[in-house]
């Protein structure tokens, strides 16, 4: 029996995805009793899914998805979690932006408070939001105010890059999901509101990184909101 099944979505990251699967990998050993890792390779045109392939052969309780062209984050994501077979399901981005120290907390809730989901959100704490650029928490209140308005959420961080989910709760809307894009989070968490599963948002702090530049950012950002349009249009919100 699998307890956590955590996904790893990858896409060109050769660069860190050896040393940080490694300590991702540690602390899963040294601390939670049942466990696989899941990497999802979107399509990379790096190394990637080389080194994927040695992390399986090197490390027990690996496994991997990979995709021939660049399909986006949340394509990768529902690939992954069709063949995870944990207890409990989660992802966390590589990057590490989101420490994998929070898994405990997490599971600890979804274990102890009667909770189906657990996501990380930077936008509780206020010491977290002193250490985010203006530009990136502009986007987000945006992005907050367009769910909000649209989809009826009162989740203050959709997109946050640590969830984890009970097995019964993401497997149950897996082959409803229409989005493959970054907004898969939106769409994903939107659609187990309505189907009565209880969240919890945990504040989280973040690790220093190298971020994309602003202007993909910004582009990111604009699809996004096409993306939140078009859950509209199909009548996907949260009941009132």
């Amino acid at each position: 029996m699998v307890l956590l099944s955590i996904v790893l979505p990858v896409f060109n990251e050769e660069k860190i995805l050896a040393e940080n699967f490694q300590k991702i990998h540690s602390f899963l050993k040294g601390n939670i009793p049942a466990y696989e890792i899941i990497l999802g390779n979107d399509g990379s045109t790096d190394n990637s899914l080389s080194i994927i392939k040695e992390l399986k052969e090197k490390y027990e309780n690996v496994k991997y998805v990979t995709q021939d062209i660049n399909t986006y984050r949340g394509f990768i994501l529902t690939k992954a979690m069709r063949i995870a077979g944990g207890d409990y399901i989660g992802y966390l981005d590589i990057d590490l932006e989101i420490d994998f120290l929070y898994i405990k907390d997490f599971l600890k809730l979804l274990e102890n408070d009667n909770y189906d989901v657990v996501i990380a959100s930077k936008y509780i704490e206020r010491d977290t939001l002193k250490d985010l650029k203006k530009f990136r928490y502009f986007l987000h209140l945006v992005h907050y105010c367009t769910v909000k308005t649209l989809l009826n959420s009162d989740i203050r961080d959709n997109q946050g890059g640590l969830k984890i989910f009970k097995k019964a709760a993401i497997k149950s809307i897996l082959d409803e999901i229409i989005l493959t894009d970054w907004m898969w989070d939106t769409e994903v968490l939107t659609r187990l509101q309505n189907k009565g599963y209880r969240i919890k948002e945990f504040p989280v702090k973040l690790n220093a990184i190298d971020r994309r530049s602003k202007i993909k950012f910004l582009k990111a950002s604009i699809k996004s909101f096409i993306s939140i349009l078009y859950l509209f249009s199909k009548g996907i919100r949260v009941k009132s």
